[in-house]
């Protein structure tokens, strides 16, 4: 499967791993899970890992579009964990769309994505991209 989604940290974390190409009916599981999250916890924090991505439809990338412009101040902090030079690019082009902190990780420090994610809001990362 495209996307696979797990809850950390009880649930104020949601860890979404990417691979092959994404389509719109594998988006929208994301979406349903990260907005009953938001409604919970009142904001999420997001770990997007990024594996062998073959491509995304137009269509799955105008509804991401879409939910990051109706939640622009819910996401407090987005990892970005990857290798390719585009997903340091990608990291960049979220920033607008987002109030909250973005910072990308190589996947040699996943785990000091994880620890970010965790930290206070305003708390730099432990390690630079």
């Amino acid at each position: 499967m495209p996307l696979e989604m797990e809850e950390l940290a009880a649930g104020q974390i949601l860890r979404v791993s990417v691979s092959g190409n994404l389509t719109t009916q594998d988006y929208r599981p994301f979406v349903a899970e990260a907005e009953s999250l938001i409604a919970h916890w009142g904001e999420l924090r997001l770990l997007i890992e990024l594996h062998e991505i073959k491509g995304f439809s137009l269509v799955a990338m105008w509804e991401d579009l879409k939910f990051d412009l109706q939640h622009f101040g819910d996401i407090t902090k987005l990892a970005v964990v990857g290798e390719k030079q585009w997903h340091i690019w990608m990291t960049e082009l979220c920033k607008p769309f987002i109030s909250g902190e973005t910072h990308f990780f190589s996947s040699s420090h996943a785990d000091e994505a994880l620890a970010w994610l965790k930290s206070p809001v305003g708390v730099g990362p432990p390690t630079a991209p």
